[in-house]
């Protein structure tokens, strides 16, 4: 790469995965070229990680004009004596990019390892699309996942909803629209937002603050993500503050405690080089103010989504680990 910024506090194996770089990881998110980039990328990065169990039976699924599943089963899940935990997962790409493909070997990975029918849905993208129709797309996916529960081989009542990065973001949002649009929809078993981008720079709950900085300290230059794409990011979606009485819910934790209301238990994870890291944070602060079950870990030294990336020395399967615990967590209530 030409220039570095100031790595200062960065893991080792993160410098020395970016001094192997010859070229930038992507170009500009303005180039007409940055999606295919950023996809080819992520599928590019998972063919260096370790193979996954061959047991776990992959297939997509239409289930609407505009929403497409991929489903992933441990091996023979409906002759097991109990049916498995379901989860919907939601892959991330900056709301703009990303597909069923940039996250297929994590999807499958964590089907097999921790036993759970998991859900990928693929979600439109802006600019084609602007909140809510996302978050619709991704609730969407939690009601037909319900409805073919049994078919699934999986139990309703066990139902997580994950998600990485923007989709992160969008399973906090999706989760708050089935509290408030879906109050007959049986409640969630627990959420986990990895790398979540949930709140807007400018519209962090008041009374928090205190507490948001990382868009300070972590603003930029820095990998993969900085603070100017993610504004960019929520200019184009129309996901910028001032919320009024119906934008507020598209981001709810802009809403403080009233955003977080009935919540299930919640895992989150940060790295403490990224710019969403406080995002995660605030989540925690309020959902403990709300009484709700929250485990939050933070990994220091690392950017933005880093567990995509072909790290050494262990990193990648003590990020899955710590995933794994975090299912485990959740479904122990």
């Amino acid at each position: 790469m030409d220039s570095k910024p100031d790595r200062t506090g960065y893991h080792p194996e993160w410098i020395k995965y970016e001094d192997s770089l010859t070229e930038p990881m992507l170009p500009p998110a303005s180039d007409p070229g940055f999606s295919d980039a950023f996809c080819n990328l992520m599928i590019n990065n998972a063919k260096h990680f370790p193979p996954t169990l061959e047991s776990v039976t992959v297939y997509d699924e239409q289930i609407s004009e505009h929403v497409k599943v991929r489903v992933y089963q441990p091996s023979d899940p409906k002759s097991r004596d109990k049916a498995l935990p379901l989860c919907l997962f939601i892959h991330g790409g900056g709301w703009v990019t990303g597909s069923l493909d940039t996250e297929d070997h994590f999807c499958r990975d964590i089907s097999g390892r921790a036993d759970v029918v998991v859900v990928s849905v693929l979600y439109r993208k802006f600019p084609a699309v602007k909140f809510p129709q996302n978050t619709e797309d991704c609730v969407e996916g939690v009601l037909w996942a319900h409805k073919h529960a049994t078919t699934l081989g999986a139990d309703p009542k066990r139902f997580l909803m994950m998600g990485g990065s923007a989709g992160g973001g969008l399973a906090v949002a999706a989760t708050h629209f089935l509290i408030e649009f879906h109050p007959t929809v049986p409640p969630l078993a627990g959420l986990l937002p990895i790398n979540s981008a949930h709140i807007h720079p400018e519209g962090c709950p008041k009374g928090y603050e205190h507490l948001y900085t990382a868009y300070t300290e972590n603003a930029g230059p820095i990998p993969f993500v900085t603070d100017e794409m993610s504004r960019g990011v929520f200019h184009i979606m129309d996901g910028e503050p001032p919320y009024d009485d119906k934008r507020k819910h598209w981001v709810p934790v802009s809403m403080g405690v009233e955003g977080v209301k009935g919540f299930p238990r919640t895992w989150l994870l940060n790295s403490g080089k990224e710019c969403f890291r406080d995002d995660g944070r605030v989540l925690e602060a309020l959902l403990k103010e709300s009484g709700v079950p929250v485990k939050r870990e933070l990994v220091e030294g690392m950017p933005h989504y880093y567990f995509a990336f072909p790290l050494g020395g262990g990193v990648v399967e003590d990020f899955r680990q710590r995933t794994l615990r975090g299912i485990r967590w959740c479904l122990e209530s």
